[in-house]
């Protein structure tokens, strides 16, 4: 979350790359490509990522007219994870283990038993189990190619990465101290010298 509500936690980046003509259209059939898509129960996938519209985590049906907005491209990463709590798998499996060595009148349980119960009782749950759901959201003004995920959690911006590379075709530039100089249009040699300055002479004195 972020953009449009919540607090506000981001990781800017700059956009690197032309924008060709029609890419409004191009963008939004790349993204097409990478639209979240519900975690499959019969799987053994505890994730799943991709696009949703920003105004809503269950809509996928992206097009122009809910992604670009005057100078901005709006949507969200929707993060889903399903994993049955440690805690609660493990009651469960210590009542099904007493059940079945009452039911079969045995005193311990084979290897092979246990995995097997395991097994059963972790489909069983998946199955009773809603997965937890962020929204990560995304703001990129295409006229300044500036972006900001509402996110700095590093498995986050990774995933974001990935998928922004492979639905649009464009560079992401962290935005830091370099970069900005960087793009003040400093010569390699002031750029090198910048990089080799000790960040804490930036900082404020005590009590100022």
């Amino acid at each position: 979350m972020g953009a449009l509500a919540g607090s506000i936690s981001t990781t800017a980046y700059y956009v690197e790359g032309k924008l060709e003509s029609g890419f409004r259209e191009t963008f939004v059939a790349g993204m097409r490509k990478f639209l979240f898509e519900d975690i499959a129960i019969e799987s053994d996938d505890t994730e799943s990522w991709g696009w949703v519209n920003i105004h809503d985590p269950f809509d996928t049906d992206l097009r122009i007219d809910n992604v670009h907005w005057d100078a901005y491209f709006l949507f969200g990463l929707r993060q889903d994870v399903l994993r049955v709590p440690a805690s609660l798998f493990k009651l469960y499996l210590k009542q099904r283990f007493d059940a079945y060595k009452a039911e079969f009148g045995k005193d311990r349980l084979t290897k092979s038993e246990k995995d097997n119960m395991k097994e059963l009782l972790e489909r069983e749950l998946r199955r009773k189990t809603l997965p937890s759901i962020k929204v990560h959201d995304v703001a990129w003004n295409l006229d300044r190619g500036e972006l900001w995920l509402f996110a700095t959690n590093k498995a986050v911006r990774e995933q974001f990465e990935e998928r922004f590379d492979r639905s649009f075709g464009l560079n992401l530039i962290p935005r830091n101290a370099y970069s900005l100089l960087e793009r003040r249009g400093l010569d390699d040699g002031a750029l090198a010298d910048a990089a080799r300055m000790d960040a804490t002479i930036f900082a404020l004195p005590e009590g100022a």
